[in-house]
């Protein structure tokens, strides 16, 4: 409904589910042995990488910060301009 009344934000998310449809039947014969495979049991990631546990919690919590930090920073920048453009 909301690509209909002409939300930027709907159209964009439309247009990332498209591309996202659209890359994985590009991308499905390569991996289709991968999708297709068999249940390897209970994985978890450490396992997976072959990382320590305590790593892996300190690199997800470093990506959360730096989203936060990423945020804040577009926040700023989004209300200077909105000062500027409103004076």
């Amino acid at each position: 409904m909301a690509v209909a009344t002409g939300k930027i934000d709907a159209l964009l998310y439309l247009l990332g589910v498209m591309a996202g449809i659209f890359a994985f039947g590009e991308i499905f014969p390569r991996i289709e042995g991968f999708f297709n495979a068999g249940s390897m049991g209970r994985v978890t990631i450490p396992q997976l990488f072959h990382l320590p546990y305590g790593l892996l919690v300190f690199l997800v919590v470093l990506m959360a910060v730096g989203g936060f930090v990423g945020a804040e920073v577009v926040e700023r920048k989004m209300a200077q301009k909105a000062a500027e453009s409103g004076s």
